[in-house]
């Protein structure tokens, strides 16, 4: 019943009123992963990234075979800034469920992200400064531009 409630919240856009909801879903369920999801994103639409996280990583860890936990962990990653961390999680869901469309729109909106911080490292110069070491030096830029679905950002 919370469950539910907490969800029509969440689609009202009340995030405060669906976490008290899914946490006392979680209360009388603790091995619900989708109700982890759910205030994982909650957490996440009031950009409370850490506590996003965390619920994500809940959520992976009672069905790690669950893509949506993937999803919400990489968004969780993805709003702090860690931009590296949440292309592995994203990928990872991909190799559950690679026709999840929700984590496919999330590497987009990623690459996206990536190009902006690349282009203001250079001075909004194209094609100058590269990453450095904003992602993880050379060799993490090398891979994030071998991979087809973030290629086309450079």
């Amino acid at each position: 019943m919370a469950k539910e409630a907490g969800n029509e919240q969440f689609k009202l856009k009340n995030y405060i009123k669906a976490i008290e909801l899914y946490t006392e879903a979680i209360e009388a369920n603790p091995n619900d992963h989708t109700i982890f999801g759910n205030r994982s994103a909650s957490y996440h639409n009031l950009k409370r990234f850490d506590e996003a996280l965390q619920d994500g990583q809940h959520a992976i860890d009672l069905s790690p075979d669950w893509s949506k936990g993937y999803q919400r962990k990489a968004m969780a990653l993805h709003g702090a800034g860690k931009l590296e961390e949440a292309y592995e999680v994203y990928e990872k869901g991909l190799e559950i469920d690679p026709s999840n469309a929700q984590i496919r729109q999330g590497l987009e909106g990623l690459g996206r992200d990536m190009q902006a911080k690349m282009k203001a490292a250079s001075g909004g110069k194209k094609g100058g400064g590269g990453m450095g070491d904003m992602f993880g030096g050379p060799e993490a830029e090398a891979k994030l531009r071998a991979n087809p679905r973030i290629a086309k950002y450079f």
